[in-house]
Order: structure tokens, then sequence, then C-alpha cells
């Protein structure tokens, strides 16, 4: 009787040592196993953090380009906010970074023209200086502009009148309605003319909208022009924005940029010849994302 219990207890023992060898194997192998994928989690990590901007490839960027006086001359959205800005700094409509095609830095530059817009020629050449950059890499650089052909014979200099006249009221011809948007004008109809000074159409006739103009601004007080501040005065017919222009200021209308030459009790002159105003630019750039795809062997060249 005494040698059959023993037997049991001997049984049990054996398998109960069977069962905890078979639990710490499993252990054992469950540990290998969340290493491992750590490892490769972390050899993931380590490949992104190393990729490398190739000429040819999309990559999404933020940027900043300041003026030597640290005012932001041009950025991205949201980039510069609540920092001084210039008067050649223009918000843009769409939101986040933008994205740019990285081009060898060895190759042309990007063609320079009066009619091309500020910010796009600020991407163009940075275009040229991400080649190279790692994705959530930051880099800082400098960009400057070329003087176009034929600005010292005074191609692309404009004079301007110092004193800007509005009318109170203008005689808009029907056909003028019909051709920005087809339709024929009511009384009570606002009309863009200049934004300064906001229209409404007063009264229709068989051949004009009559047409009476307002200023967003008192007389007396000043209103903000791309040339500088402005005076307003009236008479009974007119409105007048005497504007206190200055020498060697910056000037921007719509996506040209430009400098005042020179100014007189008259007119304003203002140069347009440099794309950049003669002035250089310099840029915090970041690279947020490279695209997925992959350049062509047409985009490397190779």
């Amino acid at each position: 009787m005494d040698m059959t219990i023993h037997k049991v207890k001997i049984k049990r023992a054996v398998s109960a040592i069977f069962l905890l060898l078979l639990t710490l194997a499993g252990c054992a192998t469950q540990s290998s196993v969340t290493v491992s994928e750590g490892q490769r989690v972390k050899e993931q990590e380590s490949v992104n953090e190393g990729r490398i901007v190739q000429v040819g490839e999309s990559a999404d960027i933020d940027y900043i380009c300041r003026l030597s006086n640290g005012e932001v001359a041009a950025a991205t959205d949201g980039v510069a906010k609540d920092q001084p800005k210039s008067k050649l700094y223009l918000a843009g409509k769409e939101t986040g970074p933008v994205s740019v095609t990285a081009v060898s830095p060895d190759g042309p530059e990007p063609e320079e023209r009066q009619a091309q817009k500020f910010e796009q020629l600020i991407q163009d050449k940075l275009a040229r200086r991400v080649a190279g950059m790692k994705e959530g890499g930051k880099s800082q650089v400098e960009l400057t502009a070329h003087d176009l052909p034929g600005r010292s014979k005074g191609n692309y200099t404009s004079r301007l009148a110092r004193v800007r006249t509005r009318s109170k009221e203008m005689n808009v011809p029907l056909g003028e309605f019909h051709y920005q948007d087809g339709k024929s004008p009511e009384v009570g109809q606002s009309y863009a003319y200049d934004p300064a000074f906001p229209g409404r159409i007063e009264a229709v006739t068989e051949k004009a909208a009559v047409v009476r103009f307002s200023s967003k601004v008192k007389p007396g007080e000043v209103l903000e022009t791309p040339f500088g501040p402005g005076l307003i005065r009236e008479d009974e017919t007119h409105y007048y924005v005497d504007i206190d222009a200055r020498k060697n200021a910056l000037v921007r209308t719509g996506g040209l940029i430009g400098r005042i030459v020179d100014v007189d009790d008259k007119f304003i002159t203002v140069d347009f010849g440099n794309t950049f105003a003669g002035e250089t630019l310099f840029c915090d750039v970041e690279v947020e994302k490279i695209a997925d795809t992959k350049p062509t062997k047409s985009e490397t060249g190779k």
C-alpha cells in the first residue's frame, strides 16, 4: 500500500515538473518574439529617419524667409504666426506645407520673370536646395535673384501719381457688367473697382449703371497703400489720397516686388527690375515628408 502511494506521488511530481518546463519554454519563446519585433520596429524607424530627398522626388516642405532686418517676406501657412511681417508678405490661401520636386543644385537656375509670383520663385529656388536633405531635417539657406534683362535701360520702371484721385460717382456701360459676369446690373448691387473705395449701384439707365463710391477711411485719416501711408481728403466730386512714399522702400503690387527709386511732388518711380528687389532672403527650410513615388530615369538623368 505504501509503495503504491509513493509511486503515485513520484508520477505527480514528474508531471508537475514537465508542465513547469513547458511553461518556461513558452515564456522564453514569447520573450524572444517580443525582442525580435522590437528590433524590427527600431530598424524600420532608423530607415525612415535616414531617408534622403533624391533629385526628382517630391517633398512637402515648410519654409520661412526673412529680410536682413528680420521681418518675414514669405512663408508657408502658420509658420510665420505672431512674427513681424514685411510689406512683401502675403498670407497664403492654402494651409500646411507646399510640395516641391527636388532639382539638382548643379542644374540651371529657375527662370526669373517679372510676371512670376514672388512665392513661386522662392519655392522654385528652394527646390534646388532640398536634394540631399533628410526627411524631418532642417536647413538654413540664402536666396538671391538676378536683375532682369534690360533693367539698366529702365524697361521695368513705373511712374505712378503720388496723389491718387477717385471719383465719387461714375457711369459704367452696361456692356461692362455683361462682360464680367453675364448679368445685368441692379440697384443696390455692389461694384468692385478699388478695395479702398467700395462702390454701389444707385441707378440703371438704358446705357449705363450709375455707381456711387464711398471711402473705407474717413477724410483726414490715413489709408495704407502698397507705396506708403496715404492721407485721405475730399471735395464735392472726388476723393484724394496723398501718399507719403519714401525712397528705397520695398513695394509689393500683386505678385510683383519692387523698390521705390525716386519720389517728387507729382510722381513715385518704382523699379521692378529685380524679382527680389535686390534683397537677400534668409530662409529656414524643413522637409516634412518625402513622397513614396520613386524618381524616374528622365528625372534623375541616369
